[in-house]
């Protein structure tokens, strides 16, 4: 399992392909990690700034194990596929 790194042709700008070895499975995780780059986006500024709200709090705050879950976002992928289907995307 690797990695490879084409050029998005709408941003002009690299993207992130996971390669496991099996082009439906890869094709299958490209394009769920497209169709969901904005809620991904999100995600993870919601956890940067659960991560930096919780490190002001002072030395070890990062370290609590109890911490599960940073950011979380509910998805549904039937919707979001017939939204991207009616819309064109």
């Amino acid at each position: 399992m690797g990695w490879r790194l084409p050029l998005d042709p709408l941003t002009a700008s690299t993207v992130r392909v996971m390669t496991a070895g099996y082009p439906t499975i890869d094709a299958i995780l490209t394009t769920l990690s497209q169709l969901y780059r904005p809620e991904i986006r999100s995600l993870m500024s919601r956890r940067d700034a659960t991560l930096r709200a919780r490190a002001a709090k002072g030395p070890g705050t990062l370290d609590d194990t109890r911490v599960e879950v940073l950011s979380e976002v509910s998805l549904d992928i039937d919707q979001r596929i017939a939204n991207a289907l009616t819309d064109g995307v």
